[in-house]
């Protein structure tokens, strides 16, 4: 895991991935393992309040 991860993490600096990132409209980032599942539950939880915020329902 930790060779995939090293390997991720160098791939996303080169400068073709963050141009075409950057074309697409995102950043690319480097939060893997359990950080990445904190950023996920905490991001899921903010949208999900702001969606119910807003009295929007899925299609």
């Amino acid at each position: 895991m930790k060779v995939l991860v090293e390997t991720t993490a160098a791939v996303l600096k080169e400068p073709a991935i963050i141009a075409k990132f950057a074309e697409l409209g995102a950043e690319p980032g480097t939060v893997f393992g359990d950080d990445f599942g904190r950023l996920l539950k905490t991001e899921t939880e903010k949208w999900s309040a702001i969606v119910k915020a807003a009295g929007l329902t899925p299609q």
